[in-house]
């Protein structure tokens, strides 16, 4: 046994062998992290592709039976390293196992279906000796082994007939948990089980596996109709007829565009739309996003973007595109998935309306905004800072709250926080096209966004129903790659007019939020009126209730003929904003609140999860809760409002760990110092 003293043997119930799950796999033979790998239930996805991968080795036989509805049963796959490929002297398989011998040492990796019976299993071990067996053998053995589960008992008194003719001990697993993967080893030999410490490093899979439990929970919500007259169908889409008519001109703005064989060269075009662009987009395209109307998922866009033929094709079909200034029309039908704005959210009005489009549409978009980013249509208003490289809501919120502390006349402790009632759904298409052409002088560029966003038309699901196509006379999709780009360029001559071109400015931008910085009471009227006209020329609504004053000055302002709401709190990217400024107290409670629920989630989810998988996902998921307005916090909050969160941090340590929350709070500075996880007044380099 010295030659294979440290052999590391890896087993992953895989339940389908995707790509996903066989690019770490392979990596964790590769890497050398394992020299043998097992991969259970591979259900022969991909079978061929993975048997001439350079490390496999072997796979268990298929079945006679094939399913013809739904995928096929078992399958269990060996990959192996170089190293150990060269010890083997045998080896040989059936349909539920593989067997291999390394010199005088045999190594048994199975998988027992629940329905298998206990004769069936015996008759896998008739070999005179086995120094290792291991793999699913869907048998539970209570709190010993870290579950409530025990049995089914015919199955463990088989096994453990087995463990006691041949000899062997069976392994603790490292941390314990409700699993059906067993290790057992002959009793000459000494070996550790330590379970997800070849995959679940991963962070990927985790990451994805985390998100899918998140969107599971509240994926589906129940709409309810206004009116008990209708449907809850009927009733959305009279409501998106309504917020999409036009009420100001619905004459559309007709763009006259010659197309001409050197546009690409004029505009700069040809090199935003490369093959090596295009092949980029799509490799670029996050795989977790929706398919749209069509049902072409982007991960068959990556598949076929594979092919250098299909890439020229792509390539030649949107030089077509280019070269006359126009799109498919199938591409201005869009899906509308409404998300709920609000746990309470109930009725339609209630809901965001996400609308998803052509997959082929997203790419074009995604070059189309690279291109548009380097001419001088992105050249916005720098009080503008909505999804702009290089600004944030974190800029915004550095200024903001700055500007309650300057001295004499840099002081801004009055503010006016205006909301845009369904901002990104009323934006006019015929005043966006004017504004395009005469800032940018290119009908080409007019002409290809009138041809994405004039004439759409849209499609509604609710309740598991979908509606009929319905005409969009305004509004840009809200899910669209251009969107934000396009809702900045239509209201950056408002960011104009309200600059004042002073070392303080008058007004912060973030998208549709906005916020006035007034300087005295004729100047909050001042402002207030530029917004008002300008929503009344470019058809937008000022949404009253979601709109406030918070000042120490006790202005009495009115905005759309109505009081301005002159509430204590007014939430401004996140933060609350009172008369002193950011009340920090109420911040650090509700980000202590929302991280303490993130880590309940984590303990139910990844309960089987390994130390180190559950250290990755409190970094992501709840340490990132309250690091949001880190640089402000660390100047701000006091020792005592740390302690709230480290807090949380100690909990979340203890999990990492698998220890109990009193373990936590007894050996924190010892779980700190092995997870190399640091105080957040440390991390927040927090100085008092």
């Amino acid at each position: 046994m010295d030659n294979i003293r440290n052999i590391r043997i890896g087993y992953w119930n895989c339940q389908g062998l995707s790509s996903k799950k066989w690019n770490p796999a392979t990596e964790a033979i590769v890497s050398g992290r394992l020299d043998m790998l097992f991969l259970a239930e591979t259900w022969f996805v991909d079978h061929e592709y993975h048997s001439s991968h350079p490390k496999f080795f072997a796979a268990t036989t298929r079945t006679q039976e094939i399913s013809k509805v739904g995928h096929e049963k078992g399958g269990i796959i060996c990959l192996m390293s170089d190293e150990i490929r060269r010890m083997i002297s045998s080896a040989y398989v059936t349909t539920s196992t593989i067997s291999i011998k390394i010199n005088q040492y045999h190594i048994k990796a199975v998988y027992f279906p629940p329905s298998m019976k206990g004769d069936t299993i015996r008759s896998y071990f008739t070999d005179d000796v086995i120094s290792v067996f291991l793999g699913d053998i869907n048998a539970f053995y209570g709190a010993t082994f870290g579950t409530k589960k025990i049995g089914p008992k015919p199955r463990i008194k088989v096994i453990e007939e087995i463990c006691s003719l041949k000899s062997l001990n069976h392994l603790m697993p490292q941390p314990k948990g409700p699993t059906p993967d067993h290790a057992f080893v002959h009793t000459s030999l000494s070996a550790s089980w330590h379970f997800s410490n070849f995959c679940d490093e991963n962070y990927n899979i985790s990451a994805m596996l985390l998100k899918k439990a998140l969107k599971a929970s509240n994926s589906f919500r129940i709409v309810c109709s206004r009116s008990d007259d209708i449907s809850a169908l009927q009733d959305s889409i009279n409501f998106y007829k309504e917020l999409y008519s036009n009420d100001i001109d619905s004459t559309m703005l007709t763009c006259q565009y010659t197309p001409v064989d050197h546009y690409c060269y004029d505009y700069g075009l040809d090199k935003f739309f490369s093959h090596s662009n295009i092949k980029k987009s799509i490799d670029a395209y996050p795989s977790s996003k929706s398919a749209g109307p069509d049902p072409l998922h982007i991960n068959i866009l990556k598949a076929l973007a594979c092919s250098n033929a299909f890439i020229s094709d792509l390539h030649v079909m949107f030089r077509y595109m280019l070269k006359y200034a126009t799109t498919p029309k199938c591409w201005n039908t869009s899906h509308i998935y409404p998300i709920p704005k609000s746990k309470d959210s109930m009725t339609i009005d209630c809901f965001r309306p996400i609308a998803l489009t052509k997959m082929l549409r997203r790419i074009f978009e995604s070059m189309f905004l690279e291109f548009l980013n380097n001419t001088k249509l992105a050249n916005f208003n720098p009080l503008q800072a909505g999804f702009r490289t290089g600004f944030s809501t974190l800029t915004h919120s550095v200024i903001s709250h700055d500007l309650f502390y300057l001295k004499n006349e840099c002081k801004r402790p009055d503010r006016i926080f205006i909301d845009l009632k369904q901002a990104y759904d009323r934006v006019n298409i015929n005043i966006l096209l004017f504004k395009i052409k005469r800032r940018s002088h290119s009908d080409l560029i007019t002409s290809i966004i009138q041809s994405l966003f004039a004439e759409c038309y849209s499609t509604v699901s609710i309740n598991g129903s979908s509606s009929e196509p319905f005409i969009r006379q305004r509004g840009l999709f809200q899910g669209s790659i251009l969107s934000p780009f396009l809702f900045n360029l239509y209201v950056d001559d408002l960011v104009t007019e309200l600059d004042s071109c002073k070392q303080v400015p008058s007004a912060l931008f973030f998208a549709d939020d906005i916020q006035l910085l007034p300087k005295s009471i004729e100047d909050a009227n001042m402002l207030i009126k530029i917004v008002e006209r300008w929503c009344k020329n470019n058809g937008m609504q000022i949404n009253i209730q979601k709109s406030a004053y918070i000042g120490t000055s006790n202005w009495n302002l009115i905005i759309c003929g109505q009081n301005l709401p002159t509430p204590n709190i007014y939430k401004y990217l996140g933060l609350p904003i009172t008369n002193g400024g950011v009340e920090w107290r109420s911040f650090v409670a509700d980000l202590t609140n929302r991280a303490d629920k993130m880590l309940k989630l984590l303990q139910v989810k990844g309960n089987n999860w390994s130390p180190l998988t559950r250290l990755t996902l409190y970094k992501s998921n709840v340490r990132s809760i309250w690091e949001y307005a880190a640089p402000l916090m660390a100047l701000a909050i006091s020792p005592a409002e740390y302690c709230y969160l480290e807090k949380v941090q100690q909990n979340s340590l203890a999990w990492v760990m698998s220890a109990s929350e009193h373990t936590g709070m007894t050996y924190n500075r010892l779980f700190r110092s092995l997870c190399g996880v640091e105080t957040i007044i440390d991390r927040y380099g927090h100085e008092k």
